[in-house]
């Protein structure tokens, strides 16, 4: 009697485990997944190049736009209340849906409306600065707790997958949303409507990041485990510095933190300005991530389970090395193919890198005591973001429009700042090896 064979597809029953398995925690991972895609579509339509295109609409030079970038990093040294101001909840989710809703009204509708009442470049800086620093604030002392409260949808067996799949998705569906959008807005640019175009843009984000708001208040809420001791703002320092892994992970993150952010204040508004470089290709390029994902991301899972997070955290931080060299050489002339280049090569690079990355600050987390935890590693990461942030834009603000000419090239401000990209990404590789070291020891 013949056998019947059965067909099975591995990337369906992955699905059905991390999403639709009829569990509770499940069902708080689809609502994570949701949320990451329509917060993809969010940022990077109330961000990145639209919000640089944006800003410079409106008389921002260069300089000032990265200030205006970076201030909310400083704001983030306010996570270190988060705890004190959480463990007065014992449930949280109306408090995080109407914070979140919050900062999301001052962060894009304010800052759309913003400019439209105040006149002049210096009052539109200090305003633009203000209304940041105040939407941050409130998401630095409240959104720690999502990260608190859906930890419990992501134990270890889950996780490579989750991370792999939520970050393909988001890329997939937001890529595509965004592309679609850059192709209208690509069609306005130098017209007497592309203003409105960029209000409109906008707008859509907005009604988006109230998505985001619904699709995190929806998972169940647990109890929030914690030491019988009173909360203390010292607790926050104190208690995650003797941990010395989750210490030395946290500040493997930073590392990435600062070699991902060093330029990222000041190199959408170059590329737009001073190459051949359109939103739809920018926006276009991303989209491809997703493809990306799909073909590499088994790849990149099977490198995980064989040599560690830390290990191919250690390696993708190395071979980005090459990508910021190459950005050293782009200009108007050949940005049509080598900005495509080293974006699809970072594409390959980005899958091992961003999924190892967003599991770092879990790999030594302890079970109680988690606002002090993740608080310390939101505000670690923000600070990191923000030295990153301040010295790429001081950087740029002080070389101003002179230029190093080296061996008949020319560079200017920005793509210097790749050598310093560079540099950080070899610094942090062998921290991660030292790091990992330690772990085996640990390990014995």
């Amino acid at each position: 009697m013949s056998r019947r064979r059965s067909f099975r597809v591995p990337i369906v029953d992955q699905y059905r485990e991390l999403f639709f398995d009829g569990s509770p925690e499940a069902r708080g991972r689809l609502c994570m997944v949701i949320s990451g895609i329509v917060t993809n579509i969010s940022g990077n339509l109330a961000g990145g190049a639209f919000y640089s295109a944006f800003l410079l609409e409106y008389g921002i030079n260069l300089t000032n736009i990265g200030i205006i970038i970076f201030i909310p990093y400083i704001a983030g040294l306010f996570t270190l209340l988060s705890p004190m101001v959480l463990a007065k909840f014992r449930r949280r989710r109306w408090v995080l849906l109407a914070t979140r809703v919050i900062y999301y009204t001052l962060s894009i509708a304010g800052v759309t409306v913003l400019p439209m009442v105040v006149k002049g470049e210096s009052a539109k800086v200090a305003c633009f600065a203000l209304i940041m620093f105040l939407a941050n604030v409130i998401s630095s002392l409240f959104a720690p707790g999502y990260s608190v409260w859906h930890f419990n949808f992501l134990p270890e067996r889950v996780r490579s997958g989750y991370f792999t799949q939520s970050q393909f998705l988001s890329a997939l569906v937001g890529g595509i949303m965004i592309v679609l959008v850059s192709i209208g807005a690509d069609y306005f640019v130098g017209k007497p409507q592309e203003h409105t175009v960029l209000i409109l843009v906008r707008v859509i984000a907005f009604v988006f990041a109230l998505i985001d708001c619904l699709a995190l208040a929806l998972p169940k809420e647990y109890p929030y485990p914690r030491s019988e001791k009173k909360q203390r703002l010292a607790d926050v320092i104190r208690k995650p510095l003797k941990n010395k892994m989750f210490l030395g992970a946290i500040g493997l993150y930073c590392g990435y933190c600062v070699y991902m952010n060093l330029s990222s204040s000041v190199q959408n508004a170059y590329i737009l300005s001073d190459t051949q470089v359109t939103y739809t290709m920018i926006y276009g390029i991303n989209a491809l991530y997703a493809v990306f994902f799909i073909a590499f991301s088994g790849f990149w899972q099977k490198l995980i389970r064989r040599k560690g997070w830390v290990p191919v955290f250690s390696l993708s931080s190395l071979m980005l090395t090459v990508t910021y060299i190459m950005f050293l050489f782009i200009n108007y002339k050949n940005s049509i193919w080598l900005f495509p280049a080293l974006r699809i090569l970072q594409h390959f690079i980005g899958v091992g890198q961003n999924v190892t990355a967003a599991n770092l600050h879990l790999l030594y987390m302890p079970r109680e005591d988690r606002d002090n935890f993740v608080s310390f590693y939101q505000m670690a990461a923000n600070l990191a973001n923000f030295v990153a942030m301040m010295l790429g834009t001081g950087f740029v603000g002080l070389m101003g429009e002179s230029s190093l000419v080296v061996l008949g090239h020319e560079f200017t401000s920005v793509p210097l700042l790749m050598a310093g990209h560079a540099i950080a990404c070899v610094v942090v590789a062998l921290l991660a090896r030292r790091f990992h070291k330690a772990e085996l020891k640990l390990a014995k």
